[in-house]
């Protein structure tokens, strides 16, 4: 065989090459501007602009992350349609998203991270909007915007996150997650969940607008919620039970509001408090509450007969002295009040 000829097989690797270069290029040259680049000024982009197609956008993702290197949306829009983006560790190991830019999507979630501590999803200044569907809707599944699970990590930074029926950020069994300067809500369930042994910590946040709670944590969860703002939440701001451990520093927690409920007037009647830590199995759960320099607020026009704070059973409470403590510690409770 001539250098020049090539068998089927050789053919269509040739061809494969070539299109994951011409990946590799769109994904690495902000500056090319024609055909299905990313453009590099957002002040450019007008309402004529398309949205970049769900399956050019993973292909673009999948490139990007088997380089190393972020993708830059430069304003550009998504829509994954029914579509999710997963990640672990034998496809996508990493994937770094920079804005600005929006994604939108209605599957059971718009990102999923899965695997071992190498798995990582890094987010950087975009709009995450979760949209509800008939399918989810009639299997009653809720989803969630932004789902990890095993040993996986997020970091997101100056995001926005809605979800219309769903979670806004879901982690469970080892994941963790960080949100910095990010803002979650209106959401169709919870801000923030966390179960098994996850973690998940927010900074200069606002959590809003959510039917259930603001930030919901079971298990053996570690939530750390720092100069942040919880508001508007139909049940409580922040949930946590049996051996969660939950740590409020420098943050103004609300709960009521103008979150959407299917029934505003159960709201009314429901004796509920702004931060609520439970560890009601006996022998078996021990929950741990440390609050620093934080404002717990009752909405009296909206809850009638709610609480600031209301802890039960088997819960170490480490309080600065600036919470008053507005429902009845339970006997098994330990109330520590520091000096200083």
């Amino acid at each position: 065989m001539s250098i020049l000829e090539f068998s089927g097989t050789q053919h269509k690797r040739m061809k494969w090459l070539l299109w994951k270069g011409l990946l590799l290029t769109l994904c690495l040259h902000p500056r090319i501007t024609s055909g299905l680049a990313l453009t590099t000024d957002r002040s450019s982009i007008t309402s004529t602009t398309k949205p970049i197609p769900h399956g050019t956008f993973l292909k673009l993702v999948s490139a990007a992350s088997r380089s190393h290197r972020p993708l830059h949306l430069r304003g550009r829009s998504v829509n994954l349609g029914s579509a999710e983006i997963k990640l672990n560790v034998t496809s996508l190991p990493t994937v770094h998203i920079i804005g600005p830019g929006s994604i939108h999507g209605s599957g059971h979630t718009l990102f999923t991270s899965s695997g071992n501590r190498r798995n990582s999803l890094l987010l950087d200044n975009l709009q995450l909007h979760h949209h509800s569907s008939h399918h989810r809707t009639q299997k009653r599944e809720s989803g969630a915007a932004i789902w990890a699970r095993g040993k996986s990590t997020i970091s997101l930074t100056n995001c926005t996150i809605t979800t219309q029926g769903g979670y806004g950020v879901w982690l469970v069994q080892k994941s963790r997650a960080h949100l910095h300067n990010c803002t979650v809500g209106p959401c169709g369930r919870s801000g923030m969940v966390l179960f098994g042994q996850a973690e998940g910590t927010v900074e200069q946040g606002i959590i809003q607008q959510c039917v259930r709670h603001g930030v919901c944590a079971r298990g053996d969860t570690v939530t750390v919620i720092r100069d942040s703002v919880l508001r508007e939440c139909g049940d409580r701001a922040v949930y946590a039970y049996h051996n969660a451990t939950l740590c409020l520093e420098d943050s103004t927690i609300v709960v009521g509001g103008s979150s959407s409920s299917d029934d505003g007037r159960a709201q009314l009647l429901k004796k509920t408090s702004t931060v609520q830590v439970e560890a009601l199995r006996s022998d078996v759960d021990r929950a741990h509450l440390r609050i620093r320099r934080c404002v717990l607020q009752k909405n009296s026009d909206v809850a009638i007969g709610m609480l600031g704070l209301s802890v039960a059973g088997n819960v170490e409470c480490d309080l600065d002295g600036s919470v008053p403590v507005e429902s009845s510690l339970s006997a098994h409770a330990q109330l520590l009040l520091p000096d200083n």
